[in-house]
């Protein structure tokens, strides 16, 4: 049994318009404002679990959780999430002989968790104004849904642990599917409801999947060389399977949207084929991608007027991709060198700080205007202007680490002790946009008007890329350790 209680209370005050200089307090300002704000939430829920194994081979575990949240809907009482997992160490079954296979483990899982809708998501809310011969009033701000509830998402997962090849070699594999229904989603609201914007409702559905794999081997082993690399790869996707009826929903800036039969914030912008303009620099004409495929959204249509030219999906705003590749090296027992590299990809960024440029006049395309291209983009698809494939690997870490002899920690009475150099995010060394010929330190070509950023890496999985400025590659690093264990 559980209970959590969250309060959030601000009290802001502001003054301006002081009299003298020497006069600092908000009560010294000749004009003074207040704000109160309060944020509360509390959720009560029970959690059970049941551990059972068979002859310490056979695992199975058996849970329910169940939650209440003051954020649910007066209609909805209560949510309820099983969950259900079990694993076979079938390699230790005395019938299992497959050649070069030591250890195998089958595992399975289901489970569901929930995503609970914001604090006043589910209220009808009005909001305070001044009103006829200036009297307080108060005027419509949300409309709420009593029948409002949490997000579900259940998923199931299977996969395996294996060691091969005589020990030396560990695999595993994991594959899951998901599917989210009551999905969280803003609905517009006709006028005659008399409330603006829209409602927050539970129609969409959403289904994900993806693959992991991972590979560790020991290469060579013995006591004056020993040589181990690991690698992990995962591929993921999602499809929005129906949102209630609404055709597609506009996130944030709009070049990214949530489109059924399509992936979550997926970039859907116009894209301009060729361009022709004047001496003066203004578009005569201009011809754009007019759509194929799913829905006739999908790139690689026929070309027709950009007037006429649909939004078409450039690609995911979302990384469908990871990896990660490790080496150790270890000599005579004693240095260790490591070097690491990562990446994720598959999908499109938008620097908007490119846009910005371009709208101040600092570019020296939209100076001499003499590029068709983006005089098309900046009056259709200014965001476009900044947009590129935001794939890439980067050298993460190189480290070298020395254990000092016996005999030299001994004179500071240790009994261990050892010396290390580090480096933290080294360079870039492919991008999808330029390849292996993409600068060492992250500089990123972008094709319309010759522009660049400086860094093709997605920061956070959980944030939609709909634009960004002023990023800076990940500060890179050289870090000197000395431990000494008394």
């Amino acid at each position: 049994l559980h209970y959590y209680h969250q309060d959030l209370k601000t009290i802001t005050a502001t003054g301006s318009n002081f009299p003298a200089i020497p006069i600092t307090t908000v009560s010294g300002g000749t004009t003074r404002t207040g704000a109160e704000t309060y944020t509360g939430n509390a959720t009560v829920g029970v959690f059970g679990q049941e551990e059972m194994a068979w002859r310490n081979r056979v695992f199975l575990t058996v849970a329910l959780r169940g939650d209440d949240n003051s954020a649910f809907g007066k209609q909805f009482k209560a949510a309820y999430y099983p969950k259900f997992s079990g694993s076979w160490v079938i390699g230790e079954e005395p019938w299992f002989h497959v050649p070069f296979v030591n250890s195998l483990r089958l595992r399975a899982a289901y489970g569901a968790s929930g995503t609970q809708p914001g604090a006043f998501d589910a209220a009808q809310l009005y909001a305070p104004s001044v009103g006829y011969a200036d009297q307080p009033g108060l005027v419509p701000s949300a409309f709420g849904n009593p029948a409002l509830r949490p997000e579900l998402s259940k998923e199931i997962e299977m996969g395996f642990e294996s060691t091969v090849l005589g020990g030396t070699t560990d695999i595993s594999y994991t594959h899951y599917h998901r599917n989210i229904t009551d999905a969280i989603v803003n609905s517009p609201l006709p006028p005659s409801t008399g409330f603006p914007g829209s409602q927050i409702v539970n129609i969409g559905r959403v289904t994900g999947w993806g693959n992991e794999l991972a590979i560790n081997t020991r290469l060579i082993t013995g006591d004056k060389f020993s040589w181990a690399v690991g690698t992990s790869y995962s591929k993921n996707g999602n499809r929005i399977e129906d949102m209630g009826g609404i055709p597609f929903i506009t996130i944030a800036g709009g070049q990214a949207q949530n489109r059924v039969g399509f992936g979550i914030g997926d970039i859907f912008m116009r894209k301009v084929l060729s361009a022709t303009i004047d001496s003066g620099g203004f578009v005569t004409s201009a011809m754009c991608d007019g759509g194929t495929g799913k829905q006739g959204l999908e790139m690689g249509g026929k070309a027709v007027p950009c007037a006429d030219a649909p939004r078409v999906r450039w690609g995911p705003s979302q990384p469908t991709w990871q990896l990660g590749v490790n080496t150790t090296v270890t000599l005579f027992k004693r240095l260790t060198l490591y070097a690491s590299a990562d990446g994720n990809g598959g999908n499109y960024q938008s620097d908007t700080e490119i846009r910005a440029l371009h709208n101040l006049g600092l570019t020296r395309a939209v100076i001499e205007r003499d590029d068709p291209i983006l005089q098309e983009y900046r009056a259709i698809e200014n965001d476009a202007t900044g947009t590129f494939l935001a794939s890439f690997v980067r050298l993460r870490e190189l480290s070298a680490t020395y254990s000092l002899p016996d005999r030299f920690i001994g004179r500071f009475g240790a009994h261990g002790g050892s010396f290390s150099l580090a480096m933290r995010n080294v360079a870039m060394l492919w991008t999808g946009a330029q390849g292996w010929n993409t600068s060492r330190d992250g500089l990123v070509y972008v094709p319309v008007a010759n522009q660049h950023v400086w860094d093709a890496e997605t920061r956070a999985a959980g944030q939609l890329s709909q634009g960004y400025q002023t990023i800076l590659p990940p500060a890179a690093s050289l870090t000197a350790t000395l431990r000494l264990s008394f």
